[in-house]
């Protein structure tokens, strides 16, 4: 079987740029089952942020701090060899998962967050594959020096069989920069547009508007890479029904996490 691997990064100047690499040791056949070809599948992809040559997150799969997301066969624990499918995320940073196929891969695609308080100046990708004894590696076929600064999207292709794309797995990565989140007010108006109340989010999974509330503003407090401050808000209406609204908090290491906030009326 004929197997390729590349990957593609998309500048944000919205020019593209297509790097082949070849990776002999990233997912090799290790052997043969009744004449079908036995190999390692790629299921998803670590990625490896660097500043001056310098890993500033986890280089392999163990790591504490390693940014993969990847599909992994999880045994049903009162049914012996037998699996269903999930998605192992290993920060909360990555989000938006969306993917195609079964037990064999065909498309993977999610969203890393970062602030620009990020100190790193490249991105390396890494797929990760399942071996057939459903054990998960991660390869070297990687474009080991896209500059983060100019990347918007990297996407890794594992070609399986040139006669069927469906049989090939392709992992996409989008790199979504933000400003700094500073601060969240919660703050309610009646149907006269009055302040009812406001309140700052301290991390709550869900909130119940006053009962005299007809809608809820959402103020989000953001500092971007100059410094400066701005807001921007998002309104909810009580004859909308309950809703829902993510936030990306900012760590001290220029990641982010993702809390969702559920709106009760």
């Amino acid at each position: 079987m004929v197997k390729a691997f590349k990957v593609f990064c998309t500048l944000s100047v919205v020019l593209s740029c297509g790097i082949c690499v070849g990776c002999a040791d990233a997912a090799p056949d290790v052997g043969d089952d009744g004449g079908q070809n036995v190999e390692n599948r790629m299921c998803g992809a670590l990625v490896i942020f660097y500043n001056d040559g310098e890993a500033v997150t986890g280089e392999n799969l163990s790591d504490a701090d390693a940014l993969a997301c990847y599909e992994v066969m999880v045994p049903y624990a009162d049914d012996e060899g037998e699996y269903y499918l999930s998605f192992n995320s290993t920060d909360y940073s990555i989000y938006d998962i969306s993917y195609r196929g079964g037990d064999k891969l065909q498309e993977l695609s999610f969203n890393l967050y970062y602030t620009y308080a990020l100190d790193a100046d490249l991105v390396k990708i890494c797929g990760v594959y399942r071996t057939p004894e459903n054990e998960y590696i991660f390869g070297a076929d990687s474009a080991n020096t896209i500059s983060l600064s100019a990347v918007s999207a990297a996407r890794i292709t594992q070609e399986n069989n040139p006669e069927d794309d469906g049989d090939d797995c392709t992992v996409t990565i989008n790199f979504k920069c933000i400003d700094v989140l500073q601060g969240i007010n919660i703050i309610e108006f009646d149907r006269d547009n009055k302040l009812v109340s406001q309140t700052v989010y301290s991390g709550q999974a869900e909130i119940t508007a006053s009962e005299n509330c007809d809608y809820v503003v959402i103020e989000e407090i953001y500092e971007d890479n100059d410094r400066q401050i701005y807001s921007q808000r998002v309104l909810y209406d009580r004859f909308q029904g309950e809703a829902e609204k993510c936030f990306y908090l900012p760590r001290d290491d220029g990641f982010v996490n993702v809390n969702s906030l559920k709106i009760n009326f």
